[in-house]
């Protein structure tokens, strides 16, 4: 599933790829919300996810409970 997850999101934005969120869309105004802008939250994340899998893998992930973004 991660596997096909990432070809997925390097796909074009036309073919299904992954695009930064609109910024009218809830997930944008979570991710500005907790790092300030979608370059800070890419450089913490990319650097989070290096020291975790030591590939860049990483999840950004919702927790229902909490309703604040974390990432694994």
């Amino acid at each position: 599933m991660n596997h096909e997850f990432f070809w997925e999101t390097l796909a074009p934005i036309k073919a299904g790829g992954g695009a930064i969120p609109d910024q009218t869309s809830d997930l944008r105004k979570m991710i500005e919300s907790e790092w300030g802008t979608i370059e800070k939250f890419q450089e913490t994340f990319n650097a989070q996810s290096t020291t975790i899998q030591g590939s860049g893998w990483g999840w950004l992930l919702y927790n229902r409970g909490s309703g604040m973004l974390e990432y694994r």
